[in-house]
């Protein structure tokens, strides 16, 4: 790491004098951030910077080295560091915009984030089924979220570090729906290698697919999300399973189904299946 480097170079210490983290570890980023003047917390949650909005990557480096410590933006920010939740958000003013705009509600107030309900969380973190409720909420993301910094004013000063930011993903994000839906181990092997999109395996991302596909009105995913019924993980099964009843309606997602629904023999699945049919609604 450059800024490692540049310690051993200006301060003459070694690498066993400091240990750097990149989105790992154990480090609470934002808030260290704040303290050092970098920006602010706001009612997202996320470090804004005035400078760059919060369209921000966060690096830490610990060490051992006495430095002197530059000051937070303002004594109120120090404050927010060092004292209450009620603190948080002071430059965003009466602004709201990113908590009204969470589609699941994982922002109740100012400065708190409900993991539980959080599309990134339930989309990168969760390995196991995503909650039924959550699911129309997720709308289209297949992977992560940015909704609460996309509408953050203060992201007027921003549009450059976005673009590098979205750049970097390339043409991962222009692969069609159905292609993600038929990804197969070799396909997701390289399609997917040396990006962070392989931590949710390839389960994980058949699943949030599913939700997607569910979500997108369109019934001509039908085809292989009926041949995801039947994959052999039960968490992709279920999320299939899901997202054929809400295209076609409780009858002929039944019928779309049927052989596949005879052959299930996992929990799991089978409350998908109990739930769709039993739905006073559409789910």
């Amino acid at each position: 790491m450059a800024a490692g480097k540049a310690i051993e170079e200006i301060f003459g210490a070694s690498s066993a004098d400091y240990r750097y983290y990149v989105d790992t570890g154990p480090v609470l980023e934002r808030g260290w951030a704040a303290r050092a003047g970098l920006g602010f917390i706001g009612k997202n949650t996320m470090l804004i910077s005035r400078r760059f909005g919060n369209w921000l990557f966060l690096a830490s480096i610990l060490t051992r080295l006495e430095l002197a410590p530059d000051a937070p933006l303002t004594k109120k920010i120090e404050k927010q560091a060092l004292e209450k939740e009620s603190q948080v958000g002071l430059l965003c003013g009466k602004c709201t915009r990113c908590m009204d705009a969470c589609p699941t509600g994982a922002l109740p107030r100012p400065g708190v984030l409900d993991a539980r309900r959080c599309i990134s969380y339930q989309t990168i973190e969760n390995r196991g089924m995503v909650p039924r409720e959550l699911r129309p909420g997720i709308g289209t993301r297949i992977y992560g979220c940015d909704i609460c910094l996309d509408v953050c004013p203060w992201n007027r000063f921003a549009r450059t570090a976005r673009g590098v930011l979205l750049a970097v993903r390339g043409e991962i994000a222009e692969l069609p729906l159905r292609d993600l839906l038929g990804l197969t181990p070799a396909r997701f092997a390289e399609v997917f290698r040396g990006t962070a999109i392989k931590r949710v395996k390839l389960a994980g991302l058949l699943r949030n697919a599913c939700i997607v596909a569910g979500n997108s009105g369109d019934v001509d995913l039908l085809a292989p999300l009926s041949r995801l019924a039947g994959h052999a993980s039960p968490m992709v099964r279920a999320h299939a399973v899901w997202a054929v009843f809400r295209l076609a309606g409780p009858a002929a997602g039944e019928n779309i189904l049927a052989a596949v629904r005879a052959a299930e023999t996992e929990a799991v699945v089978l409350e998908e299946y109990a739930a769709a049919l039993n739905a006073a609604e559409p789910i």
